[in-house]
């Protein structure tokens, strides 16, 4: 853990925030205090089973007993390696009542992936799904300090089986508390700008989290249904499906993998009444002719889309077909949401990211740590109740946090009305002669395109000018790559923005390297072609 000199200054602007309780128990709090009061209320709707909140303290608590029987103590740290199934948050629970730490690890990482990060979290056990087991099978003698795998499905010899643990009829656990600034989860970064780095989150931030950008943006209460595609294991699953819900004793409705028609269903199935999606999953949805037509969607209050950059095109038509908005917000793993668009703001704001989530302060400054005035792209900063803390990186940590702020890496606008713009990454911007050049203002101009599915734009090396745009190009459906088409895009191009923002080249391609968050693989794209 970085020293606390590194740390960003925490700031409770809220005053709920600075009255929380300096002892907690998360597993007692978002399942077993909810169940004493109400344990016949559906917490999880899967498919065609339905699990209420009774249940889920009755499994978490075998679940957890089991754990502190094979030595597994407070701080330990717990893999979690599964899809979005019932037995993951369940697991989850388990953990906080014991006061392990869960470190997410995604089922659709590679067996390097995988392996790195049980070492560097030093996991003693791993609890994994039958479906991703082959990957993790591949590394397991590579993980010297791992002790056990627990396997959902069915076991391999020499590990324990998850559906005999939760049927442990064992005493029931005490449920200690833990300080507030107790650890609750391990989640890694992406990686798209390096090795993937472990950011740790307090008790205390998950509580703010949920007192913040839930309660004021999202305005969740026990009434709601989330459902949507994100998986648990990432940012935005594992805030909004792991921590909120069960903060405000909602429910949720999982589907194990994304379809345009199998969201939709669920929508109509589980009643769901907030939906979140990235903003692939939308497009998904949005490029299948007339889906709105052919399901009950009226359960449907608000959708929110975070991960990645959101089209404001994305916004009017899911608007106009779907008559719901969906509020973009920004977030990152090291520190939940920050800044959000939000319901009833004016129509010539869609497209920007909106305003700091109340308990938040952002600024945007030059690199003097100058505030730049409205129109001028600067660096974002921000601090509130949550901040980086990574794990075992000394260096990282002293370079994301300056003066106390988190450094985001972002590059943003503002306007006079204090909306900000997203310009692109500090890391991703290209600098052609003396201009920098933003290539999301690119691809927003190529998308508008009616041949144009998706793209992604990246610095090309030139001798005169240092970088130029370089376009990489899906086409929708039968569209027919050629030099004409090429030539009309430039043409469009030059129509649309400045010159020296057109792209100098233009590849097409059958699709763009994308994350597991959905994220382009920028520098895929740069080794590929380059």
């Amino acid at each position: 853990i970085p020293p606390q000199e590194d740390w960003p200054s925490f700031v409770y602007i809220i005053p709920k925030l600075r009255s929380l309780p300096l002892f907690v128990n998360l597993g007692k709090l978002f399942i077993d205090d909810h169940a004493e009061k109400n344990p016949d209320k559906i917490a999880m709707y899967y498919e065609d089973v339905k699990i209420t909140y009774g249940e889920l303290k009755k499994s978490s608590n075998s679940l957890a007993r089991c754990l502190a029987d094979l030595g597994i103590e407070e701080n330990d740290r717990i893999v979690l390696h599964t899809p979005n199934v019932p037995e993951y948050l369940i697991s989850l629970f388990a953990c906080w009542k014991i006061g392990a730490i869960p470190t997410l690890v995604n089922h659709l990482l590679k067996p390097n992936g995988i392996a790195f990060r049980i070492n560097d979290s030093q996991a003693k056990l791993v609890i994994t799904h039958e479906n991703c087991y082959s990957q993790l099978r591949k590394v397991i003698r590579r993980c010297k300090l791992l002790q056990h795998v627990v396997v959902i499905g069915e076991a391999k010899k020499n590990h324990w089986k998850y559906y005999e643990m939760i049927k442990h009829e064992g005493a029931m656990l005490c449920n200690p508390k833990f300080y507030i600034e107790h650890f609750a989860r391990l989640i890694y970064t992406s990686g798209t700008t390096g090795i993937p780095k472990g950011a740790l989150t307090t008790y205390r931030q998950v509580l703010a989290a949920c007192l913040t950008h839930a309660k004021h943006i999202l305005k969740i209460t026990e009434k709601d249904v989330i459902g949507g595609n994100p998986f648990f294991t990432l940012g935005f699953g594992s805030t909004n499906f792991t921590i909120y819900p069960w903060f405000f004793g909602a429910s949720i409705s999982i589907i194990n993998h994304f379809d345009p028609n199998m969201a939709l269903e669920a929508i109509e199935k589980h009643k769901i009444t907030v939906l979140c999606c990235t903003p692939t999953a939308f497009k998904k949805i949005l490029n299948v002719n007339d889906i709105e037509k052919g399901y009950d969607v009226s359960s449907l209050r608000l959708c929110q889309s975070s991960g990645d950059w959101l089209p404001p095109q994305v916004i009017v038509e899911w608007k106009k077909r779907f008559n719901r908005f969906i509020v973009d917000s920004l977030g990152a793993n090291e520190v939940f949401y920050f800044c959000s668009a939000n319901e009833g703001m004016p129509r010539s704001k869609w497209g920007s990211t909106g305003v700091p989530v109340p308990g938040y302060e952002i600024r945007l400054v030059d690199d003097n740590f100058n505030d730049v005035p409205p129109g001028m792209p600067g660096l974002m900063i921000m601090r509130g109740p949550t901040g980086v803390i990574y794990w075992k990186r000394i260096d990282e940590q002293k370079r994301a946090v300056k003066h106390g702020w988190n450094l985001t890496g972002l590059i943003y606008t503002h306007d006079e009305d204090r909306y900000l713009w997203y310009i692109g990454r500090c890391d991703q911007m290209i600098v052609s002669s003396t201009y920098k050049i933003s290539p999301l203002e690119i691809e927003d101009a190529l998308e508008k395109h009616p041949v144009v599915k998706e793209c992604a734009v990246i610095p090309m090396q030139d001798p005169d000018r240092g970088q130029v745009p370089q376009a990489f190009i899906v086409l929708k459906g039968r569209v027919k790559p050629s030099e004409e088409l090429i030539t009309k895009l430039r043409n469009y191009m030059r129509s649309n923005l400045e010159a020296h923002k057109c792209p100098k080249r233009i590849e097409f391609v059958s699709d763009l390297p994308k994350t597991e968050e959905g994220k382009v693989k920028r520098s895929v794209l740069s080794q590929r072609f380059q």
